[in-house]
């Protein structure tokens, strides 16, 4: 039984050893990915990462302990964490930290911060639209800021309409939703949820229209926040309330 034992623990040793290098692995595979904005698929994760894991039935388990392990160390590092796109079986990183202090370390494209000044633009305009923004009125809203849907060439962003139609979106900052029977529409993606603050981009909207303006003037979007706001601490604090699994 004590041999037993000891050759038990030895495995152990040996399975969390091989976990931790796995997600060594991937957590520097998703830093790589990071500086694209594009996510890693799944298929992806498991080709490169578990291509040498023999009992393949049990991949589902492993794949969840080595992104539980590289979300530890991301987390513990650089104060990012990893994130699902729901449906999509595609993974990114979301900053937890100083936005700014991290885009330093990974690298990031010198052109992103003018692209990221007109995502927070797009994305204004779609949350002082209570949640989205019919196409065409986005683009009216864009022109008068000097931002033309039928540029190919701007200066910053070259093809406008490839940029926030296509790429926004392949990056999960945007959802584009096609309607057969009505117009089309943009509402915050997944990595603009985590990355942007709702309540602080109505602060500077407010700023904007000055006068002494204040986001609680935008009395309806304010509201809505709010009540989202305390929905979320109130899950936030049923979750750590419940028992763990034992």
């Amino acid at each position: 039984m004590w041999v037993g034992g000891v050759h038990s623990q030895v495995e152990m040793s040996e399975s969390q050893s091989a976990v931790t290098n796995m997600a060594s692995h991937l957590a520097h595979l998703m830093l790589i990915q990071e500086r694209t904005k594009a996510g890693l698929k799944k298929a992806d994760i498991v080709h490169q990462i578990l291509q040498h894991t023999e009992n393949r039935s049990s991949a589902t388990r492993l794949l969840k302990d080595v992104i539980d392990e590289a979300n530890r160390m991301l987390e513990d590092t650089i104060g990012y964490k990893i994130q699902e796109v729901p449906g999509k079986n595609v993974y990114f990183l979301v900053n937890t930290l100083d936005f700014e202090g991290v885009e330093d370390y990974l690298e990031a494209d010198p052109d992103w911060e003018e692209t990221r000044g007109l995502l927070c633009v797009v994305l204004s305009a779609i949350l002082m639209a209570n949640g989205e923004v019919q196409e065409d009125n986005l683009w009216d809203f864009l022109a008068q800021v000097n931002v033309a849907r039928d540029d190919k060439n701007h200066l910053a962003f070259g093809d406008v309409e490839k940029l926030i139609k296509t790429t926004l979106v392949k990056y999960h900052y945007l959802e584009y939703v096609k309607d057969k029977h009505g117009p089309s529409v943009f509402r915050w993606g997944i990595r603009a949820e985590h990355e942007f603050n709702k309540m602080e981009m109505l602060n500077f909207v407010s700023s904007v229209y000055g006068e002494g303006r204040s986001a609680r003037d935008f009395t309806e979007i304010f509201q809505a926040l709010e009540e989202a706001e305390e929905a979320n601490q109130t899950a936030d604090s049923m979750n750590e309330s419940s028992p763990t699994d034992s």
